[in-house]
């Protein structure tokens, strides 16, 4: 494993790893000196090959710092590493034994040290494993020929307390180490949702805990209201709800052919919990901002209206004074005149359009397309809606452009009389149109500001724009929404 390999790991679980192999190395260093002193004051007994001992605690030594050195770059597979590290601890320790006086070597501790070593690990069974190793390896030395005759019993008792000693001690470790990884993976998870800035992040955090904390490979999750979120129902497996102060925020789905452990189920419904408190907190965000931007539409709204719309006014009553100062027989004067007060008046409507449509709501229904209509409209207005059918709020958008600039087009331009509008389905489509009965557009005609915004709303809805010419005179304008 490469040290790009590490994020797939929680880092309590190599740190953890990191110091007892840590231990391990000072403890191989302290060997030799145990090794000095026994020679020098014959501690032990005489059945002791001081080379071969000597050459044993140098291999134990090297295993000892090249497993810390791999732990420490991440060469290790950590998982593996747990594994193999206590039973090379228990085989080092019985060579080490067999040639440093045997059943009364003073490195006999180095099989408990082996045995407690696996409570540190993630498998559950291995102490058990371990200390069976620890009692075969405590009999290889003792059929090692001894000074003096060993006593079966007294090697059973011994045998049984330090290794029984040992277990207990790797048990207690083993539970004590489960708790402590399953609280920093809490922790760990809690510090990610808090960093989440959109529902997808809180998503993706969820899924890698889950899989790598519990070694889920199938976990399915859907959030309320987003594709996808019936499909997942059909799903079988563990169901665990993303709730959230009474809200249903989405499902979670665990698919296993494993029993759920208690402390898994535990961890489940934590990350769960921390999942549905960061994505309520990012939609309530995403509310709060919605609210200050309407409220920020608002100031602007009273900005429009006490202030271009009283200077709109203005120019309006100033055309209606020259226009009678003008006299009757400037016919022309006041036909321009005219025209002045009737843009005036249509920048005062467009104002107003602009200043209340934020206030209200964004998807259009069929009530709102008749006033609105009916509102920008003097003439005759001809309608027909499929009023099932329900716009978007993007869509919303695009279909109050295309009816704003049509009219616009059809009073300004096409001197029309009369507009249609139609709001049908066509397959798993649905087609807006706006037709006017004026003098149509000229065969090569360049499409302003207005148009070009509105080709590009109905495409970020997913639809498409069409502006030709009727047979019979006229103009059309249609939007084709996609639905899948």
């Amino acid at each position: 494993m490469r040290g790009g390999e590490r994020s797939s790991e929680p880092f309590y679980a190599r740190s953890l790893a990191e110091r007892l192999a840590g231990v391990r190395l000072v403890l191989t260093i302290i060997n030799f000196g145990v090794l000095f002193l026994d020679a020098k004051f014959e501690a032990s007994s005489a059945n002791i090959n001081l080379p071969i001992g000597v050459g044993v605690a140098c291999a134990f030594f090297v295993y000892a710092l090249v497993s810390y050195g791999m732990l420490r770059y991440g060469y290790a597979k950590l998982a593996t590493y747990e594994l193999v590290s206590p039973l090379l601890d228990i085989g080092f320790a019985v060579a080490l034994i067999s040639f440093t006086g045997s059943y009364t070597s003073p490195f006999n501790l180095w099989i408990v040290f082996g045995v407690i070593g696996t409570g540190f690990s993630r498998y559950a069974w291995l102490p058990w494993l371990a200390t069976g190793m620890g009692f075969l390896g405590h009999f290889v030395i003792a059929s090692v020929p001894q000074p003096v005759p060993l006593d079966v019993t007294v090697v059973l008792v011994r045998s049984t307390f330090l290794l029984g000693v040992g277990a207990v001690v790797a048990i207690t470790t083993s539970y004590l180490t489960q708790q402590s990884k399953l609280l920093a993976a809490i922790e760990s998870a809690a510090g990610e949702f808090s960093q989440a800035h959109t529902e997808d992040d809180v998503v993706t955090i969820l899924l890698r805990n889950l899989q790598s904390n519990l070694g889920l490979d199938e976990v399915w999750v859907s959030l309320e209201g987003r594709a996808g979120s019936e499909a997942i129902k059909h799903v079988h497996g563990l169901t665990r709800k993303l709730l959230a102060s009474n809200q249903d925020l989405g499902t979670v789905v665990i698919g296993t052919n494993k029993p759920i452990s208690k402390q898994q189920g535990s961890l489940i419904a934590v990350l769960c919990d921390r999942a549905a408190a960061a994505l309520y907190r990012i939609r309530a965000n995403e509310r709060l901002a919605e609210s200050r931007a309407l409220g920020e539409r608002r100031r602007i709204a009273d900005e429009l209206h006490d202030n271009f719309l009283q200077t709109l006014a203005a120019l309006d009553m100033r055309a209606e004074a020259a226009r009678i100062l003008a006299g009757p027989q400037m016919e022309a004067v006041q036909s321009e005149l005219d025209a002045i007060k009737q843009i005036a008046r249509d920048a005062a409507q467009q104002v107003r359009d602009i200043a209340i449509a934020p206030l209200g709501a964004e998807s259009l229904t069929t009530a709102g397309l008749e006033a609105l209509l009916q509102s920008r409209w003097p003439g005759d207005v001809e309608m027909d809606v499929d009023a099932s059918i329900a716009l978007s709020d993007v869509e919303s958008r695009a279909l109050r452009l295309l009816i704003t600039e049509g009219l616009n087009n059809a009073k300004r331009h096409a001197r029309a009389t009369k507009v249609t509008f139609r709001m049908t389905r066509r397959g798993a489509s649905v087609v807006c149109s706006l037709e006017d009965n004026g003098i149509g557009m000229q065969p090569k005609f360049e499409t302003g500001y207005g148009l070009t915004r509105l080709r590009e709303l109905v495409e970020e809805a997913g639809g498409s724009l069409d502006i030709g010419v009727l047979p019979d005179g006229g103009a059309r304008i249609t939007a084709e929404f996609r639905r899948a």
